[in-house]
């Protein structure tokens, strides 16, 4: 009996561990059968939001470049006599008006040379009142056969005389006084000064330039464009009608907007870099745009037909392109997609998708491919 039960305990136990291997597969294999149908540690499906997409459709699209603020135009206050700056009326880097005064030239010389100027225009129409009396009164006598033609030729000699001094009297009159008043050097235009270009007490000469004057209102804010007529093409439109289309706003770091209006489109390409350059003006009545800033210029007014858009959320930016996640089959598998423009929060979506598709909107971080998902809510692609 001893020995029969010695033998029937060492029998039993490789049965026994049979038993048991057997068991332990085949519970393995049924617990694999359940994590396949659940999330990882049992959890139940990861629940997600998906966006169906549309059928195509005309899309409007806003297209981003980068910019630079330009002033229209920037002058050269110049000297125009010659003398002594006496005085400056302005502080460096101030906006002055046009017309407002900057220098004063010494005047003195100027000053009597007006004078001069005007003496000799009262001498001029005295002459002048006095040869049209004697002209006169010898064109009576001569008529009358008084005086001999000669003297009537003398006559009417000195008072032609006398009406072409008076003209001369007049311009040199005209010319003292501007040279007077250019001894006040005014602001040719309305902007912002820079640094003085002469010191007060130095001798200027016509043509010294004495400061610059930068006009900031408007700006120019200029940028480049991809080729016109690719644009035409893409959006399927003239390139006529781009001008008049394109409507031009202006966004600011701090997010301030202006909106301007397209004035240029070069008609040349840029062989390097295959764009066009364009020109917008913005009023600037505040002077809160400064020439040399950046900007970023948002083009509207066009649209992308036969299009199909995604919301910018569902799209994830990898080394290798952008991807989605769409939902097929209660699991998520990713699609690289091809992106167009980003207008108003969604992405036109050049290849990779097709009408119906199921895309996730959230959760991007947590699913990964094959993973079994269920979906929470439904966004239809008709409510953009």
């Amino acid at each position: 009996m001893r020995k029969f039960l010695s033998f029937g305990v060492g029998g039993f136990i490789p049965l026994i561990l049979a038993v048991a291997l057997v068991i332990f597969v085949q519970k393995s294999g049924f617990f694999a059968q359940e994590r396949k149908n659940q999330s990882p540690a049992g959890m139940p499906p990861l629940e997600v939001d998906v966006y169906k997409v549309p059928a195509p459709s005309s899309v409007p699209v806003k297209l981003t470049y980068p910019a630079r603020i330009k002033s229209p135009q920037k002058v050269t206050v110049v000297a125009r006599v010659s003398g002594v700056l006496k005085k400056m009326f302005f502080r460096e880097g101030s906006y002055v008006r046009e017309g407002q005064l900057l220098f004063l030239i010494e005047p003195d010389t100027y000053e009597a040379e007006l004078r001069r100027a005007e003496a000799n225009l009262s001498m001029a129409k005295a002459e002048l009142e006095k040869a049209q009396r004697d002209w006169l009164r010898v064109k009576k006598s001569y008529e009358d056969k008084v005086v001999s033609e000669q003297a009537k030729d003398e006559a009417l000699y000195a008072y032609e005389k006398a009406k072409a001094n008076l003209q001369l009297a007049e311009a040199n009159l005209k010319l003292a006084q501007i040279n007077y008043n250019y001894t006040k050097v005014t602001a040719t235009a309305s902007g912002y000064t820079g640094m003085k270009l002469a010191d007060v007490g130095s001798y200027v000469t016509p043509n010294t330039p004495l400061v610059t004057i930068t006009v900031t209102d408007p700006v120019y804010v200029e940028f480049s464009l991809p080729d016109v007529d690719a644009l035409a093409i893409k959006y399927g439109v003239s390139p006529k009608e781009l001008t008049r289309l394109l409507k031009v706003k202006f966004v600011m770091d701090g997010g301030r907007e202006y909106t301007g209006r397209l004035n240029f489109f070069d008609v040349n390409v840029d062989e390097k870099t295959l764009t066009v350059r364009a020109r917008a003006e913005l009023k600037n009545p505040e002077n809160l745009l400064m020439p040399g800033q950046f900007v970023r210029v948002e083009v509207a007014g066009l649209y992308r037909k036969n299009a199909i858009f995604v919301p910018q959320q569902a799209v994830i930016q990898t080394p290798g392109g952008a991807l989605v996640f769409i939902v097929e089959n209660s699991r998520v598998f990713s699609r690289p997609v091809r992106l167009g423009e980003l207008s108003n929060g969604y992405f036109v979506v050049e290849r990779g998708l097709k009408p119906g598709d199921l895309v996730v909107i959230n959760n991007l971080m947590k699913i990964k491919d094959g993973m079994p998902v269920k979906i929470a809510k439904y966004l239809e692609g008709s409510t953009r």
